[in-house]
């Protein structure tokens, strides 16, 4: 653990993975609300907060598999 995800090997450091988690985290309270909305516009505006709940289950599993299998800080959450 003395390098995780090779951050000085490609030249990172904390602060600047602070930073960049702070952007991915407010990129997806972004994308959470707005996909939902947009899908419940298919779906009926009864099932807004079960799609929040269902794009929040895909993105956060997603992002633990794509970390975990590419030893690369990603956060995937589904496209609009």
């Amino acid at each position: 653990l003395s390098d995780p995800f090779w951050m000085r090997r490609k030249g990172s450091g904390w602060w600047t993975e602070i930073r960049a988690g702070c952007v991915t985290f407010l990129t997806m309270a972004y994308v959470m609300p707005v996909n939902a909305q947009i899908m419940s516009d298919a779906m009926g505006k009864e099932n807004i907060e079960d799609l929040v709940i269902a794009t929040a289950a895909v993105s956060c599993i997603a992002s633990i598999l794509g970390g975990l299998m590419s030893n690369f800080p990603f956060g995937l959450a589904p496209g609009m």
